[in-house]
């Protein structure tokens, strides 16, 4: 079953920082209409718009699928069921935001709609930017408990483009991903949505090692001071292959490993 976790207000600001950089997909659902398909857009920019009344950062996107905006205001539906542009001002939106294999939900309200400045422009909608956002959670596998806490070695991209190392300890872990407990050093330089490889063997000592491309989902504090726990999903997809094969070969050790043994009543000899 999905669920979601509040992001705090920093996490929050940092994802949709990552979700501009990599002009993440959005999906606006607008509360004025119950059915119907969802208005696709992209995040290019949060900007506080210079000149309106409203002095608001806004995120603007640029709209694929949504009715043109009309110069009096209106707009003829016909038989289509995506919602003119114009009606949406002032009116409360759901949205989804996908960055990499994560959603991210929160709801907003339309500052302004804009039509296409020119030939091959989209349409764009202005979004009040929300002071915190939700990371919709979507774990699928049990995740096993190690006796023993064994080194996890984190390697990221900084903003700076260096390549960048830090330290965690295994708390639990699935063929999908983990969670480990890191210092508040390592932890604050990281934001939701981003890519960390991984290095880690299931118990200190075991030769055996997995190396997996991940992205961190959340961020919680964990029970002793200073220190937080990172929860990673595993990345399997297209360009992850490598990892994908990890992510199996880690899933069969867990059920070798971890897997209850069931006795099978003998036959009648």
């Amino acid at each position: 079953m999905a669920y979601a976790i509040d992001l705090s207000a920093r996490q929050s600001s940092r994802t949709l920082e990552q979700a501009v950089r990599h002009h993440a997909e959005i999906l606006i659902y607008p509360r004025l209409v119950t059915d119907g398909d969802p208005i696709l857009s992209r995040l290019v920019s949060i900007e506080t718009p210079i000149g309106w009344q409203s002095r608001r950062p806004c995120l603007v996107l640029e709209t694929f699928n949504a009715l043109p905006v009309e110069q009096n205001g209106t707009v003829d539906k016909g038989e289509s069921d995506t919602v003119g542009l114009d009606s949406l001002v002032g009116t409360y939106c759901d949205v989804m935001l996908q960055l990499g294999e994560n959603r991210y939900l929160f709801c907003s309200d339309v500052v302004a709609v804009q039509g296409a400045p020119g030939p091959g422009a989209r349409p764009r909608v202005y979004l009040a930017r929300p002071e915190t956002v939700q990371v919709a959670q979507r774990r699928r596998s049990w995740r096993f408990r190690p006796a023993q806490s064994s080194r996890v070695e984190l390697t990221w991209i900084n903003a700076e483009k260096s390549r960048t190392e830090g330290i965690g300890w295994l708390c639990n872990v699935s063929a999908e991903g983990l969670a480990c407990r890191t210092e508040m050093a390592v932890a604050e330089q990281l934001g939701i949505g981003e890519q960390i490889s991984l290095s880690f063997a299931l118990t200190p000592g075991d030769p055996e090692r997995f190396v997996l491309d991940s992205v961190l989902c959340n961020k919680t504090p964990a029970g002793t001071e200073g220190t937080m726990i990172l929860g990673l999903q595993f990345l399997v997809g297209q360009g992850h292959q490598a990892s994908a094969a990890a992510a199996e070969a880690l899933r069969r050790k867990l059920l070798a490993r971890y897997a209850p043994v069931v006795d099978t009543p003998g036959g009648n000899g």
